[in-house]
């Protein structure tokens, strides 16, 4: 599935990275809607899965990276 078919109804994306970030030794592309931050990423060679993980921005308190 691409990540479009996971935004909700009237969701748009304001920003995303063009680079990955690593979250549980995985890596990750960073998308930023209206309502979530969106951590995507597409597994696998010959059968393709998605990984994404989701926070409501209202529910972040803080981001640390390195």
């Amino acid at each position: 599935m691409p990540l479009e078919d996971y935004l909700m109804p009237n969701e748009s994306i304001r920003y995303k990275s063009d680079f990955d970030v690593v979250y549980g030794d995985k890596e990750y592309t960073v998308v930023l809607t209206d309502i979530r931050l969106i951590l995507y990423s597409r597994r696998g060679l010959l059968f393709k899965s998605d990984d994404v993980l989701t926070e409501a921005i209202k529910d972040i308190q803080g981001i640390e990276y390195k």
